[in-house]
Formats: C-alpha cells, sequence, structure tokens
C-alpha cells in the first residue's frame, strides 16, 4: 500500500503521483492463464471464505459454472458468505456451505480462513472500506484478500458497449453497480481499512486473434490497463 498521506497534503499532487504510478506498477503480474485457472491455483489446498459466493437471481442458478463450486474442489475448506437467506437455502440444500451475513457488518463469525474471496462484490456495496474490514477480521495470521473487479477502461470493455445501439449515449453496467474500483481507489481502500495492497494481477482475457494482438500491443506502449477486462487486487495484513 503507497500512504500519499506521509508525503503530501494533496492527493492531487503530481510529483506524488509519480510515485504512486512506480509503486503500483511494481506490484503488478500479469498471468498467463485465464481466470478460472488463476483462481484454482491460488485457493487450492486453504481455507476459504468466499463473500458474494452465489448467483445474482435464481434465473441464473447454475452450480455446474459456479465458481464457488470450483473452488471447493481445490480448497480444504469453503464458506460462502451472502446477504439474501433465499440464495443461502438454495445452496445449503444442494450440499454447500452457505452462511447469511451482510459483508459489511461488525459481525464475526469466529472462523479464520486462509483465503478470502470477493469475486466482483466490491463494485456493489455501499460500503468498500467495510468490506474490507470484514475481510481481514476473518484471516488468518499470514492470510490474505483477493477482490476481483471490471475494469472500466478496457478497451473491447469500451467498444462492445459502443456498438449497442442500447447502450447509447451512456455506457451502462450492471444496475446494481455502485463503483468502479481501479488502482489507486484499491490503494486508498486499502490504507483506509488497514491493509496493504500487495498485488494486481491481469489474467488472461481473450483467445480472439484480434484481441490478443492488440493485448501485445497496448502491453508494449505500457498500457496494460486498456488490455484486461478486470482488475484482481490481493489485499494482506
Amino acid at each position: 500500500m503507497f500512504d500519499w498521506t506521509t508525503i503530501t497534503e494533496d492527493p492531487s499532487d503530481m510529483r506524488t503521483g509519480i510515485q504512486m504510478q512506480a509503486f503500483l506498477a511494481s506490484i503488478l503480474e500479469f498471468f498467463p492463464q485465464k481466470r478460472m485457472d488463476f483462481l484454482l491455483q491460488y485457493f487450492a489446498g486453504v481455507r476459504v471464505m468466499d463473500i458474494g459466493a452465489g448467483e445474482h437471481t435464481p434465473e441464473v442458478y447454475r452450480e455446474d459454472r459456479l465458481e464457488h463450486g470450483a473452488i471447493c474442489k481445490v480448497a480444504t475448506h469453503a464458506v460462502g458468505i451472502e446477504i439474501n437467506q433465499k440464495l443461502c437455502d438454495h445452496y445449503n440444500a444442494k450440499g454447500f456451505d452457505f452462511k447469511c451475513v451482510d459483508a459489511t457488518s461488525a459481525i464475526d463469525l469466529g472462523e479464520r480462513f486462509d483465503r478470502v474471496f470477493m469475486g466482483d462484490v466490491v463494485e456493489h456495496v455501499n460500503n468498500p472500506v467495510a468490506l474490507l474490514e470484514f475481510a481481514k477480521r476473518h484471516l488468518r495470521p499470514g492470510g490474505s484478500i483477493l477482490m476481483t473487479t471490471p475494469n472500466p477502461f478496457c478497451l473491447s470493455f469500451m467498444s462492445s458497449r459502443w456498438r449497442k445501439r442500447s447502450y447509447r449515449p451512456f455506457f451502462m453496467a450492471n444496475f446494481e453497480h455502485m463503483s468502479w474500483v481501479t488502482p489507486t481507489n484499491a490503494n486508498e481502500m486499502a490504507r483506509r481499512s488497514g491493509l496493504k495492497l500487495t498485488r494486481i494481477y491481469f489474467p488472461k482475457s481473450s483467445r480472439k486473434f484480434f484481441q490478443k494482438i492488440t493485448t501485445l500491443i497496448l502491453h508494449a506502449l505500457n498500457m496494460p490497463e486498456l488490455a484486461h477486462k478486470e482488475y484482481i487486487y490481493e489485499f494482506s495484513v
């Protein structure tokens, strides 16, 4: 985590911004495989709390495509967290271990985990700092938090939406999203919650030839943020 407050009182100071850029670049890591392969490797052989582990609505319940289900197969123990009791009842009936909890609350479940996963959750909540504090509370010593969230700056993300007339004149995402969380936002969330932002991952995003070429060009220009559809942030205590 880069604590800019130890350098300046101006959150727009350009010289401090150069140092921020250097810090973010130093923790950037490219993962050569796709998102699911990354997650399976990250959560293999550990205890996992998965916040927001279910799907949005009953119409899209698909256990065969559920990331939480895949994580359960490689983790030693996995607990799903959802705020919706109906979701919890559904997944518990399927044999999963789901708990109905507000993950931005001060609740302590009394369990500790090696990894906490928040897959595309942070952009939905009212209080992202409270979300990180909840996750932090449930970490074992030496544990880490993995948080994924969409990248609004990705060129393919923007172009695909611009081609659809229904998305003009404004770009639209999930109607429930409250915010985007870019790397400087993630760094500030870490600072306010007493965590360290330790890694920014970009996994491989596409097998399409044109997008592969575009990704290579953007990497060569030192503009990888434009090439990847999501951010994956890692936090530790």
